[in-house]
């Protein structure tokens, strides 16, 4: 498996292994909820597209965060954090749709990549979505409201259920 992003660590292979739990709940989940779910995170052509699944012939990214149950925020890295100058996944990934493993509550926060992309742009430097550092930040309880008042798609799934 291939991590594009975990928050407050340096080292390479750590992040790779600390990446690895979200995406193991990911197939986790998939299985329980009976979805074809292919690993393609090893793959040179996905890792360019920033995609580590494709479910039912859609292309999905999961991303494992250890900080959003501190902070309520969903980290957006629209800059490398790993390599000065290139792109983040916010610019890279063509995923349709992104799963975020919250580690410390064990949920999973499922959403069109397009409907982040849409909030960003309306709500960019607001209380909402606030600059960090070079990245971005999004209150992931303020985003969840705004899907849902929009009718957009949004799920969370609790491991414990």
């Amino acid at each position: 498996m291939h991590l594009h992003l975990v928050i407050g660590m340096s080292d390479f292979y750590t992040d790779l292994e600390r990446g690895e739990v979200g995406e193991n709940k990911f197939i986790e989940l998939c299985n329980r909820l009976n979805f074809k779910c292919v690993d393609v995170s090893d793959e040179k052509e996905y890792q360019d597209l920033d995609v580590d699944f494709i479910v039912d012939n859609t292309l999905v990214e999961v991303k494992t965060d250890y900080k959003i149950a501190e902070t309520s925020n969903l980290y957006i890295e629209v800059w490398s954090s790993n390599k000065i100058g290139y792109k983040g996944w916010y610019q890279k990934t063509k995923c349709e749709y992104m799963y975020v493993y919250d580690v410390n509550n064990k949920l999973m926060y499922g959403f069109c990549f397009n409907d982040l992309k849409e909030y960003v742009d309306l709500f960019k430097f607001t209380e909402r979505v606030k600059r960090c550092g070079n990245n971005l930040t999004a209150n992931i309880n303020m985003f969840f409201c705004w899907l849902k008042d929009n009718k957009k798609f949004n799920k969370i799934y609790d491991e414990m259920e």
